[in-house]
């Protein structure tokens, strides 16, 4: 009896090690998952992701003769902030800035958060001061340029940052 006590211990700890290693290992791919996919900066996809969204937006568009439009954004005169204040509060500024452009999509072009990869992913950074913003199923031109605007109109009121007022303007192509 003791022995076979002793022999059932050594195959619990065995195996709760063993969960235990498993559970690690996977919250492991989940990070590099999100490194390989996200910004690390404002948690939107990154390029890499990005490109796989528009791929398959553009296939589903053609399918159902649908139309989308992507929004190029650079922020106008945004390394004179890194030059004058130092990345940090740029960085701040670029996650803040991030949080407005979400906030004017409409419903159906939602942020991408990590795991919602079904999703069609409606912006990105892209780089620096870069964003895309992808919108799917639109009318036309004049939804796309309604959608520029409300996404300048987002960067109408001063940013605060670190006891610094910002005004923010961004170019759309």
């Amino acid at each position: 009896v003791t022995l076979a006590f002793g022999f059932i211990s050594v195959i619990a700890v065995t195996l709760t090690k063993e969960s235990r290693n498993v559970a690690e290992r996977e919250r492991a791919q989940e990070i590099i998952h999100y490194l390989a996919h996200y910004d690390a900066l404002t948690g939107l996809p990154n390029r890499f992701l990005y490109r796989e969204h528009v791929s398959r937006a553009l296939v589903s568009a053609q399918r159902n003769s649908e139309k989308l439009a992507i929004l190029f954004i650079d922020l106008d005169n945004f390394k004179r902030v890194n030059d004058s204040l130092g990345h940090d509060v740029g960085d701040v500024l670029l996650r803040e800035v991030a949080t407005r452009f979400g906030n004017t999509l409409r419903k159906s072009d939602i942020l991408a958060r990590q795991g919602d990869e079904d999703e069609i992913t409606s912006i990105a950074r892209f780089g620096g001061d870069e964003f895309i913003v992808l919108l799917s199923d639109i009318e036309g031109e004049h939804d796309a340029a309604m959608a520029a605007s409300r996404v300048l109109g987002a960067l109408s009121d001063p940013f605060v940052v670190a006891d610094h007022e910002f005004k923010v303007g961004a170019s759309i192509g």
